[in-house]
């Protein structure tokens, strides 16, 4: 075997610095010196977990490599610390349906605002005639002809179009777009609401898959009609309705000497779209996937901290329609 002359402290080879956006700045190191030399070193660094160039706590890892003659290098990889911002983020977009009261739904949540005493008959007693058996007669015994002069039947498993924004024979406002646009066709006895023009029609005449000769009559009371037809969803046992719930996710990852604070502002407050994208930083190239309608609610954010990495959780949950008494809208 071989003398080894000269210094016989580990020689610290040349090191180099790599970054991916899963593990940040790592920095990379070899040293090469006598066996025992080499082990000491490496026992050292474990035992202080520092880099020996930065003094600060470090993820390392060592491994020992023996190079013949009683030589061996020592290579260290740890996370260096020497960024001052974000280094990576990530954003993830979930979306899940459940089911909701169908007291929730927006058109018996819009019975309440223009027609609260049918909301209110509605409300306290579409319970007691479902346990009675008496939707039909119930239905029946309204007459929401008011003043017309010819009576008619008003019938609820037809197609009945309750935001209807014109008469029902108004051109591409009315009827006839929506049979096209739908698919479907109005028969006798179907409903329209124009709750544009405050009015309610149901159908009395019906000719072909067109409008040339149906005969759309004024209906006085819409609320009544309204109510009738929210009362048929009850009698056909239906209770709820499926919406989507969207949960999106961003997950930023920082060094900890970074002099950047993470703002903690707006948590639990409303955030529509403009703000999302402006304020918010939801990348451009996601918002194909992300609903156009309605506003996020900001949650507080999770915190993990570990030696020379930070990383941080926050997350925006979606709703049609937050309650704005509830729920502030978030400023900036």
């Amino acid at each position: 075997m071989g003398t080894l002359h000269g210094d016989k402290s580990p020689v610290k080879q040349a090191g180099a610095l790599s970054y991916s956006p899963a593990t940040g700045w790592v920095s990379t190191k070899q040293y090469v010196g006598t066996d025992s030399e080499i082990r000491a070193l490496a026992a050292q660094i474990k035992k202080e977990k520092t880099d020996d160039d930065a003094g600060t706590p470090a993820t390392v890892n060592l491994q020992i490599t023996p190079a013949g003659g009683g030589l061996s290098t020592l290579d260290i990889s740890s996370d260096d610390d020497i960024g001052s911002g974000v280094e990576s983020t990530t954003w993830s977009l979930q979306a899940s349906d459940y089911e909701k009261s169908i007291w929730t739904h927006p058109t018996i949540r819009s019975l309440a605002n223009i027609c609260p005493t049918q909301y209110k008959f509605l409300r306290e007693n579409a319970e007691r005639v479902g346990q009675e058996g008496t939707f039909d007669a119930t239905i029946a015994g309204w007459d929401c002809t008011a003043s017309d002069v010819s009576p008619y039947a008003v019938k609820y498993d037809l197609y009945n179009e309750m935001n209807g924004a014109a008469d029902p024979n108004t051109g591409a406002a009315g009827a006839a777009a929506v049979e096209a646009s739908t698919g479907r066709q109005f028969s006798v006895g179907s409903i329209w609401v124009d709750v544009l023009n405050d009015k309610a029609y149901v159908c009395s005449v019906k000719s072909g898959t067109g409008f040339g000769s149906s005969t759309w009559v004024h209906v006085n009371n819409k609320c009544c009609v309204a109510a009738k037809i929210i009362l048929t969803y009850f009698r056909d046992g239906i209770d709820s309705y499926i919406i989507s719930q969207y949960v999106l996710r961003k997950s930023i990852t920082l060094p900890t000497s970074t002099k950047d604070i993470y703002g903690l502002t707006n948590v639990n407050k409303r955030v529509n779209t403009w703000q999302m994208e402006n304020k918010e930083g939801v990348p451009t190239g996601l918002k194909f996937a992300m609903p156009d309608y309605g506003e996020w609610l900001k949650k507080a954010p999770s915190v993990q901290y570990e030696r020379t990495k930070m990383s941080i959780e926050q997350e925006y949950w979606h709703s049609e329609d937050w309650n704005d008494y509830l729920y502030q809208q978030a400023t900036y």
